[in-house]
């Protein structure tokens, strides 16, 4: 009797198992390939441009509409010193280049002398002047080139300390904007911790009222100080 009735109930779950596996076997059969999910490239994206990316405005700064800021920035650009630097190194380069490339040209000389004679001649003096004027050139004969390109090289390095003076000036605004939108950003989080101070100090005064006719609980209360406490200590970091 008791294999009957072992049975009876292990047929039913061979019938469930055989089922499932069935209905297993089905969806593997009606599996389908991985659906294409790329998408197209519009042809604006797939065209790349080659070539030196356009020169970064100096008055960029004055696109975020504060007169605030473009007074900083032209203070800065006045008297931060290593712009001052850079523009003297600018004035260096460029004497050098001039230096360097002078010796390309002909160099011209000359020379004048004037001298006065007396000569006394029994009872009267014979005066005598004489002037002379003297002119001469000289040039090197560049073989090699390498005059030519010791000025190429002088012209190439002013260039280059006019860019590095741009980077510097560039440089400089990009950190006083920073700093003033960190100062900006700063200043509008500490009146939200205000304003939420004042928001928590409301509801702790409805909750103590609550609590002095009977209808609120201690540890509401309790909660809510900490909550005020907590939006307290958030100022003077802000601050």
């Amino acid at each position: 009797m008791q294999m009957r009735h072992h049975r009876s109930f292990s047929r039913p779950r061979r019938l469930r198992i055989s089922a499932a596996a069935t209905a297993v076997l089905a969806l593997a059969g009606c599996e389908t390939a991985a659906p294409d999910t790329a998408l197209p490239i519009p042809v604006a994206f797939g065209a790349g441009r080659s070539g030196p990316a356009a020169p970064v405005r100096r008055d960029w700064v004055t696109a975020f509409g504060s007169p605030e800021l473009n007074r900083l920035v032209a203070v800065a650009q006045a008297d931060n010193l290593d712009i001052a630097a850079a523009i003297a190194r600018i004035q260096q380069a460029e004497a050098q280049a001039v230096v360097a490339a002078s010796i390309l040209y002909p160099i011209l000389g000359g020379t004048a002398d004037a001298s006065r004679a007396q000569t006394a001649t029994g009872t009267s003096i014979l005066a005598r002047n004489s002037f002379g004027l003297g002119l001469n050139a000289s040039y090197e004969i560049d073989l090699f080139g390498r005059n030519q390109y010791g000025a190429v090289a002088a012209g190439e390095t002013a260039r280059a300390s006019r860019f590095d003076r741009d980077t510097v000036a560039l440089a400089t605004t990009a950190s006083l904007a920073n700093a003033y939108f960190i100062v900006l950003s700063s200043q509008d989080r500490l009146r939200i911790a205000e304003d939420n101070i004042r928001i928590a100090s409301r509801v702790l005064d409805a909750v103590q009222g609550r609590l002095r006719v009977g209808t609120g609980n201690a540890l509401d209360t309790a909660q809510q100080e900490s909550v005020l406490a907590t939006q307290r200590a958030r100022i003077p970091p802000l601050r």
